[in-house]
Protein backbone atom coordinates (compact mmCIF):
# COMPACT_ATOMS: atom_id res chain seq x y z
CA UNK A 1 0.00 0.00 0.00
CA UNK A 2 1.32 3.46 -1.11
CA UNK A 3 2.32 5.88 1.74
CA UNK A 4 -0.34 8.77 2.84
CA UNK A 5 1.12 11.65 2.16
CA UNK A 6 0.19 15.03 4.30
CA UNK A 7 1.17 18.90 3.21
CA UNK A 8 2.85 20.93 6.07
CA UNK A 9 2.64 24.18 7.10
CA UNK A 10 5.47 25.78 9.25
CA UNK A 11 4.21 29.19 11.29
CA UNK A 12 6.03 31.18 13.84
CA UNK A 13 5.54 30.23 17.55
CA UNK A 14 2.82 32.98 19.21
CA UNK A 15 1.91 32.34 22.72
CA UNK A 16 0.42 29.50 24.08
CA UNK A 17 1.56 27.37 21.43
CA UNK A 18 -0.31 29.13 18.82
CA UNK A 19 0.60 29.58 15.12
CA UNK A 20 1.58 32.99 13.97
CA UNK A 21 2.43 34.42 10.44
CA UNK A 22 3.60 31.86 7.73
CA UNK A 23 7.49 30.96 8.58
CA UNK A 24 9.91 32.62 5.24
CA UNK A 25 12.94 30.90 4.53
CA UNK A 26 16.10 31.62 6.60
CA UNK A 27 14.55 33.15 9.48
CA UNK A 28 14.64 30.56 11.92
CA UNK A 29 18.24 30.40 14.45
CA UNK A 30 19.55 27.09 16.01
CA UNK A 31 16.63 25.98 19.28
CA UNK A 32 14.18 28.25 17.89
CA UNK A 33 10.70 27.08 18.33
CA UNK A 34 8.04 26.96 15.19
CA UNK A 35 4.67 25.85 14.89
CA UNK A 36 4.34 22.43 12.42
CA UNK A 37 1.05 21.24 11.17
CA UNK A 38 0.21 19.21 8.98
CA UNK A 39 -3.27 17.84 7.19
CA UNK A 40 -4.10 15.44 4.54
CA UNK A 41 -6.66 12.14 3.59
CA UNK A 42 -7.97 10.58 6.59
CA UNK A 43 -6.09 7.52 8.33
CA UNK A 44 -6.59 6.18 11.91
CA UNK A 45 -3.61 6.68 13.85
CA UNK A 46 -2.63 5.95 17.30
CA UNK A 47 -1.84 9.36 18.67
CA UNK A 48 0.11 8.21 21.74
CA UNK A 49 2.11 6.07 20.00
CA UNK A 50 2.90 8.48 16.99
CA UNK A 51 6.64 8.77 16.39
CA UNK A 52 8.77 11.38 13.50
CA UNK A 53 10.87 9.31 11.48
CA UNK A 54 13.72 10.63 9.76
CA UNK A 55 17.18 8.88 8.57
CA UNK A 56 19.73 9.07 10.95
CA UNK A 57 21.73 11.94 9.50
CA UNK A 58 19.12 14.42 10.19
CA UNK A 59 17.90 12.93 12.97
CA UNK A 60 18.86 16.82 14.89
CA UNK A 61 17.21 18.88 11.74
CA UNK A 62 14.24 18.04 12.91
CA UNK A 63 13.02 17.59 16.48
CA UNK A 64 9.52 17.57 17.53
CA UNK A 65 9.03 19.29 21.28
CA UNK A 66 5.30 18.80 22.01
CA UNK A 67 2.45 17.40 20.30
CA UNK A 68 -0.53 19.85 20.05
CA UNK A 69 -3.06 17.08 18.85
CA UNK A 70 -3.84 14.60 16.41
CA UNK A 71 -6.55 13.71 14.88
CA UNK A 72 -7.52 11.29 11.40
CA UNK A 73 -6.66 13.97 8.95
CA UNK A 74 -4.56 16.38 10.57
CA UNK A 75 -1.60 17.02 13.49
CA UNK A 76 0.14 19.84 15.06
CA UNK A 77 3.41 20.40 16.93
CA UNK A 78 5.85 22.53 18.46
CA UNK A 79 9.23 21.67 16.92
CA UNK A 80 13.02 22.84 16.95
CA UNK A 81 15.92 22.43 14.73
CA UNK A 82 19.12 21.82 16.37
CA UNK A 83 21.80 21.96 13.42
CA UNK A 84 22.53 24.92 11.19
CA UNK A 85 21.95 24.66 7.62
CA UNK A 86 21.69 29.01 5.68
CA UNK A 87 21.00 26.71 2.64
CA UNK A 88 17.65 25.40 3.91
CA UNK A 89 17.01 21.54 5.25
CA UNK A 90 15.43 19.09 2.79
CA UNK A 91 13.56 16.02 3.58
CA UNK A 92 12.75 13.56 1.60
CA UNK A 93 12.18 10.58 3.25
CA UNK A 94 9.85 12.02 6.70
CA UNK A 95 7.33 10.16 8.38
CA UNK A 96 5.00 10.13 11.16
CA UNK A 97 4.06 6.48 12.22
CA UNK A 98 2.64 4.75 15.25
CA UNK A 99 4.28 1.37 13.92
CA UNK A 100 1.26 0.21 11.88
CA UNK A 101 0.49 3.01 9.72
CA UNK A 102 2.76 5.59 8.14
CA UNK A 103 2.42 8.91 6.73
CA UNK A 104 4.48 11.13 4.71
CA UNK A 105 4.99 14.37 5.71
CA UNK A 106 5.30 16.74 2.73
CA UNK A 107 6.40 20.88 2.56
CA UNK A 108 8.66 20.80 4.98
CA UNK A 109 11.62 22.95 4.18
CA UNK A 110 13.42 25.63 6.34
CA UNK A 111 16.67 27.37 6.87
CA UNK A 112 18.87 27.46 10.27
CA UNK A 113 21.40 30.04 10.81
CA UNK A 114 23.78 29.95 13.96
CA UNK A 115 23.38 32.55 16.98
CA UNK A 116 27.01 33.15 16.31
CA UNK A 117 27.17 36.25 13.40
CA UNK A 118 29.82 38.26 12.32
CA UNK A 119 28.20 41.28 14.44
CA UNK A 120 28.14 39.76 18.11
CA UNK A 121 31.35 37.14 17.63
CA UNK A 122 33.98 38.57 14.86
CA UNK A 123 36.32 36.06 15.55
CA UNK A 124 33.59 33.01 15.63
CA UNK A 125 34.69 31.65 18.90
CA UNK A 126 32.25 29.56 20.51
CA UNK A 127 30.52 31.60 23.70
CA UNK A 128 31.77 30.61 27.34
CA UNK A 129 29.33 28.66 29.54
CA UNK A 130 27.25 31.40 31.57
CA UNK A 131 27.79 29.61 34.94
CA UNK A 132 29.01 26.31 36.76
CA UNK A 133 25.07 25.77 36.58
CA UNK A 134 25.50 25.00 32.86
CA UNK A 135 27.45 21.34 33.88
CA UNK A 136 24.88 19.27 33.68
CA UNK A 137 25.24 17.77 37.27
CA UNK A 138 22.46 16.45 39.26
CA UNK A 139 20.58 18.19 41.49
CA UNK A 140 21.13 15.89 44.69
CA UNK A 141 24.73 16.75 43.63
CA UNK A 142 24.64 20.21 43.83
CA UNK A 143 22.28 19.59 47.26
CA UNK A 144 25.36 18.11 48.56
CA UNK A 145 27.83 20.35 48.02
CA UNK A 146 25.88 23.25 49.64
CA UNK A 147 25.12 21.09 52.76
CA UNK A 148 28.74 20.33 52.95
CA UNK A 149 29.99 24.14 52.54
CA UNK A 150 27.07 25.11 54.92
CA UNK A 151 28.32 22.17 57.27
CA UNK A 152 31.87 23.13 57.64
CA UNK A 153 31.41 26.85 57.07
CA UNK A 154 29.36 26.47 60.71
CA UNK A 155 32.81 24.84 61.76
CA UNK A 156 34.72 27.75 60.85
CA UNK A 157 31.91 30.36 62.52
CA UNK A 158 31.81 28.04 65.80
CA UNK A 159 35.66 28.18 66.32
CA UNK A 160 35.83 31.99 65.56
CA UNK A 161 33.33 32.34 68.36
CA UNK A 162 34.35 29.79 70.16
CA UNK A 163 38.21 32.20 70.04
CA UNK A 164 36.44 34.88 70.79
CA UNK A 165 34.37 33.90 74.21
CA UNK A 166 37.84 32.28 75.39
CA UNK A 167 39.65 36.12 75.18
CA UNK A 168 36.73 37.45 76.74
CA UNK A 169 37.17 34.88 79.69
CA UNK A 170 40.31 34.90 80.00
CA UNK A 171 40.23 39.00 80.24
CA UNK A 172 37.38 38.98 82.88
CA UNK A 173 39.43 36.01 85.18
CA UNK A 174 42.63 38.65 85.06
CA UNK A 175 40.33 41.36 86.02
CA UNK A 176 38.87 39.66 88.86
CA UNK A 177 41.79 37.52 90.13
CA UNK A 178 41.80 37.42 93.90
CA UNK A 179 45.51 37.30 95.80
CA UNK A 180 44.46 33.27 96.70
CA UNK A 181 43.72 30.31 94.84
CA UNK A 182 40.82 29.40 93.44
CA UNK A 183 40.10 26.67 96.14
CA UNK A 184 41.14 29.01 99.06
CA UNK A 185 39.04 31.52 97.81
CA UNK A 186 35.98 29.08 97.70
CA UNK A 187 36.19 28.30 101.04
CA UNK A 188 36.51 31.78 102.13
CA UNK A 189 33.31 32.31 100.30
CA UNK A 190 31.78 29.31 101.94
CA UNK A 191 32.81 30.53 105.42
CA UNK A 192 31.48 33.72 104.51
CA UNK A 193 27.57 32.12 103.56
CA UNK A 194 27.64 30.56 106.03
CA UNK A 195 27.83 33.27 108.80
CA UNK A 196 25.92 35.55 107.11
CA UNK A 197 23.08 33.85 105.77
CA UNK A 198 22.60 31.08 107.83
CA UNK A 199 21.00 32.87 110.84
CA UNK A 200 17.43 30.94 111.46
CA UNK A 201 16.20 34.31 112.68
CA UNK A 202 16.41 35.90 109.04
CA UNK A 203 16.56 32.85 107.02
CA UNK A 204 13.29 31.09 108.26
CA UNK A 205 11.56 34.68 108.77
CA UNK A 206 12.40 36.37 105.10
CA UNK A 207 11.76 34.56 102.18
CA UNK A 208 13.63 35.81 99.87
CA UNK A 209 16.85 35.02 101.96
CA UNK A 210 17.23 31.27 100.65
CA UNK A 211 16.57 32.89 96.87
CA UNK A 212 19.88 35.34 97.69
CA UNK A 213 21.51 32.32 99.77
CA UNK A 214 21.41 29.95 96.66
CA UNK A 215 22.25 32.46 93.42
CA UNK A 216 25.25 33.97 95.72
CA UNK A 217 26.32 29.89 96.55
CA UNK A 218 25.62 29.49 92.67
CA UNK A 219 28.34 31.93 92.25
CA UNK A 220 30.96 31.40 94.10
CA UNK A 221 31.03 27.66 93.07
CA UNK A 222 30.86 28.49 88.81
CA UNK A 223 33.56 30.96 89.92
CA UNK A 224 35.55 28.38 91.33
CA UNK A 225 35.16 25.74 88.60
CA UNK A 226 36.03 29.13 86.14
CA UNK A 227 39.28 28.96 87.59
CA UNK A 228 40.54 25.67 88.13
CA UNK A 229 39.17 23.88 84.91
CA UNK A 230 39.52 27.11 82.66
CA UNK A 231 36.66 27.66 80.80
CA UNK A 232 33.51 29.53 81.61
CA UNK A 233 30.98 28.01 82.97
CA UNK A 234 28.99 31.19 84.46
CA UNK A 235 26.09 31.13 82.07
CA UNK A 236 25.84 27.03 81.09
CA UNK A 237 23.58 24.54 82.59
CA UNK A 238 24.87 21.73 84.21
CA UNK A 239 24.68 19.22 80.92
CA UNK A 240 26.64 21.89 78.92
CA UNK A 241 29.90 22.20 81.71
CA UNK A 242 30.07 18.64 81.78
CA UNK A 243 30.32 18.19 77.91
CA UNK A 244 32.63 21.33 77.67
CA UNK A 245 34.70 19.51 80.20
CA UNK A 246 34.50 16.09 78.55
CA UNK A 247 36.08 18.17 75.46
CA UNK A 248 38.57 19.71 76.70
CA UNK A 249 40.16 16.98 79.41
CA UNK A 250 38.25 13.32 79.16
CA UNK A 251 40.75 12.42 81.72
CA UNK A 252 39.86 14.61 84.73
CA UNK A 253 36.01 14.30 83.71
CA UNK A 254 36.31 10.37 84.19
CA UNK A 255 38.14 11.07 87.80
CA UNK A 256 35.19 14.35 88.68
CA UNK A 257 32.05 14.36 86.70
CA UNK A 258 29.98 12.24 89.10
CA UNK A 259 30.32 14.83 92.02
CA UNK A 260 30.49 17.89 89.77
CA UNK A 261 27.28 16.93 88.51
CA UNK A 262 25.70 15.98 91.75
CA UNK A 263 26.12 19.39 92.80
CA UNK A 264 25.68 21.19 89.87
CA UNK A 265 22.12 19.69 89.70
CA UNK A 266 21.27 19.82 92.89
CA UNK A 267 21.66 23.96 92.94
CA UNK A 268 19.54 24.23 89.91
CA UNK A 269 17.12 22.15 91.05
CA UNK A 270 17.12 24.10 94.47
CA UNK A 271 16.99 27.26 92.74
CA UNK A 272 13.58 26.30 91.09
CA UNK A 273 12.15 25.88 94.44
CA UNK A 274 13.75 27.87 96.69
CA UNK A 275 10.66 28.81 98.59
CA UNK A 276 10.96 25.22 99.96
CA UNK A 277 14.46 25.32 100.86
CA UNK A 278 15.14 24.97 104.71
CA UNK A 279 18.76 25.79 106.76
CA UNK A 280 19.10 22.30 107.14
CA UNK A 281 19.10 21.84 103.40
CA UNK A 282 20.92 24.92 102.47
CA UNK A 283 23.81 23.62 105.52
CA UNK A 284 23.85 20.31 103.39
CA UNK A 285 24.40 21.69 100.48
CA UNK A 286 27.37 24.35 101.29
CA UNK A 287 29.23 20.56 102.79
CA UNK A 288 28.24 19.29 98.95
CA UNK A 289 29.91 22.04 97.29
CA UNK A 290 32.50 21.79 99.68
CA UNK A 291 33.35 18.00 99.31
CA UNK A 292 33.01 18.06 95.73
CA UNK A 293 35.92 21.51 95.95
CA UNK A 294 37.98 18.98 97.50
CA UNK A 295 37.85 16.32 94.95
CA UNK A 296 38.24 18.51 92.20
CA UNK A 297 41.38 20.64 93.81
CA UNK A 298 43.00 17.56 94.77
CA UNK A 299 42.60 15.81 91.00
CA UNK A 300 43.29 19.05 89.09
CA UNK A 301 46.68 19.17 91.46
CA UNK A 302 47.55 15.61 91.11
CA UNK A 303 47.27 15.79 87.47
CA UNK A 304 49.26 19.27 87.48
CA UNK A 305 52.33 18.15 89.77
CA UNK A 306 51.86 14.08 87.53
CA UNK A 307 52.83 16.49 84.34
CA UNK A 308 55.85 18.68 85.99
CA UNK A 309 57.12 15.09 87.12
CA UNK A 310 56.71 13.71 83.85
CA UNK A 311 58.44 16.74 82.15
CA UNK A 312 60.93 16.93 84.13
CA UNK A 313 61.80 12.91 83.19
CA UNK A 314 61.57 13.72 79.99
CA UNK A 315 64.22 16.57 80.20
CA UNK A 316 66.73 14.25 82.15
CA UNK A 317 66.76 11.41 79.74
Amino acid sequence: MADIHWQCQLNHLEEADQPGIALAQEVLTVGEKFYLSCEGPEVQVDAASLNLELPKEQQYDLKLLKNLGVDSHKASFVATSYTVNDKGHQFQNIFLSDGKVRIALDGISFAVKSVITAENNPKHEPYPPAGPFNISYPFWFWACFVLLFLFFSSLGVEKIIDRIRRKKFFKLLDSHRPAISAYHQLTKELRQLGRDSLRPQNFNANPESAHKFLNDLNSSFRWYLSRSLEFSCFESRAGQILSKLKQKDAELYQKIHHSLARVLIEIERCQKKHTQLKIDDAVQLIEMVRLAADEINKTVHTKAENKVSRNKLEAEV
